[in-house]
This record gives C-alpha cells, structure tokens and sequence, in this order.
C-alpha cells in the first residue's frame, strides 16, 4: 500500500505545507516590492572576481569541508576541457589554511581559475549550515552576472565538467533562464532542480538573477531547517508563468546535472555519500596538499 507519508520524509521539511509558507510569502514580498535590475545582495566579496571578458563564467560554491572534498576535481576538469569558459569558485568563511589551498590551486590552474570568499557575517545561521551555502550562492551568481554582464552557470561544487560547455551555454543566447525541469513532480520542491542554473545577461535574465537574490536574502532571514533554493525556483518559475512575464526559460535537462554517470553528459554530480567518493575516485589523484572526502574535517 502506497502512504503519502514516510518517516525518510522528515529530511525534506518542505512536505510539512506550514514550512513552505513562509518561502512563499517571502517571494512575495520580494515581487511585490519592485526590485530591479540593479539589485545588489548584502554580500562582502574578497578575492578574485573574474574578468571574463564576455566568456561565459562556470560558477561553484563550498563552504570549506567541500572545497577540501571536491574544488580541485571540479575546477581541475572544468579548466581542462573549457578553453572558453571561465570557472570561478566561491568559498564561505574560509579558514587561513583552506586560503592556502585555494592559492595552490590557483597557481596549478592559472587564470582559467578566480576564486573569492566571504568573512562570516552573511549567514543568520548561529553554525554552518548547508541550508545557507546552497541558497547563498545565487547573490554571488547576481553579483557577477551584473559585473561581467556574460553568461553565469551556477553549479553544485560536487560534480566533474565532462565535455566544452561554451558552445553549449551560446546555444543558450536567446533563452533568459535555463533551469532543470520535472514539471510532473508530485512535490512541487523538486520540480526546478537547482543542480544547475543559468542565468543570462539579457534584461529578463537579469531581472529573474535579482529577484532570485532578492528572495534568498529574505527566506534566509528565517533560517529554515531545508534546503529553500528549489522552492524558490519554483516559486519565481509560477509567477512568471501565471503573470505572464516575458521571462524565456530553457529546460536544461539533466545532461547538466547527471546523478548517473551517463558517457554523454555534460557535468557528472554526485548525489549521496557514496556516489560522491565513487566519483572523486573516478576523477583521479588529488595534487598534493588536497584531502580526500574521507580524510576532509567534518
């Protein structure tokens, strides 16, 4: 007999409809409130910021443990096979030895690689949380699609770039936004995956990229206990569909985003502890100084 409800349920909090509440009175508020282009998230970036010169800019974010785990695999593949595309890395609150190895790891890949961090301060969260590193990154995605006015991919940092992705994102130029689809989720949370995001510079992209800002900054002020990104690309996706606003979303498919490791996809991600060691393993051997998953702190 099939229950709406199961006990491995309470890991996905939205399924309880009061906590989805305030996500969506949060987007709301957020549209009702008139933010522009111009938007700009509370957000202090140091670093490097990538100057990509109209290239499309490949973007992960990680906190440290996840830098230690998957950066150099991530960033190592993307520079290897994207002659075209710049990959920039995001770190929050690093400590001084994991800014040593972001500097290793710029120094081995040169300026295919940018990477910045940010202090504490940003997230309302009293410890890390990985509620806040997975909604976080889309006011670094604004700030540099605004910057460089190029395409931005936000991706998860847990993942290898398989094949040159610039002739796929200009495929792209006249879409806004490129999300991953699965409108026939029964559970309206997964129906955007946020594995795997595009944001165009046109004015609609821009305007779905400060919204989507926008809109993180406000739920997080909540601190929820899940992961709201999805939600949220949801709910921005509806607004737009029922409003009709001129927004042009692409489905991406999950070829950017293939939990599988299918030999004709695009970006390999990893989803579970034990597939995310199967795929560093398939990466190859770290350079020295990195840690491998199961020798990363916790």
């Amino acid at each position: 007999m099939t229950r709406w409800f199961k006990s491995s349920d309470l890991k996905d909090s939205p399924v309880f409809w009061h906590r989805r509440i305030p996500v969506w009175l949060g987007t709301q508020a957020v549209l009702r409130g008139g933010v522009t282009t111009d938007y700009a998230p509370r957000l202090d970036l140091l670093g490097d910021l990538p100057d990509a010169d109209g290239k499309p800019v490949l973007l992960a974010c990680c906190d440290e443990v996840y830098f230690q785990r998957f950066a150099h695999q991530l960033a190592g593949s993307a520079c290897e096979t994207n002659a075209g595309v710049h990959t920039h890395v995001h770190v929050y609150e690093p400590s001084s030895r994991c800014l040593e190895d972001a500097a290793m790891l710029q120094r081995r890949l040169g300026d295919r690689l940018t990477i910045s961090y940010e202090p504490p301060g940003r997230s309302p969260y009293k410890k890390a949380s990985p509620f806040y590193f997975t909604s976080g990154r889309f006011a670094v995605a604004h700030r540099i699609l605004d910057r460089n006015r190029a395409p931005v991919m936000a991706i998860d940092v847990d993942g290898i770039v398989r094949r040159d992705l610039e002739a796929e994102i200009s495929s792209l130029a006249e879409w806004d936004v490129g999300l991953i689809l699965r409108p026939h989720q029964k559970r309206i949370w997964r129906r955007v995956l946020a594995c795997a995001v595009l944001l165009n510079p046109t004015p609609a992209g821009r305007l779905f990229s400060a919204r989507l800002a926008a809109a993180v900054e406000r739920v997080l002020r909540r601190t929820p206990r899940f992961h709201s990104d999805q939600l949220l690309l949801h709910y921005l996706c509806e607004h737009c569909r029922r409003h009709g606003d001129a927004l042009r979303i692409v489905d991406l498919g999950e070829r950017w985003a293939d939990h599988e490791f299918r030999p004709d996809s695009l970006i390999w991600t990893a989803k579970g502890n034990a597939r995310k060691l199967e795929l560093v393993r398939m990466a190859g051997p770290l350079p020295s100084g990195a840690l491998r998953p199961d020798d990363a702190p916790h």
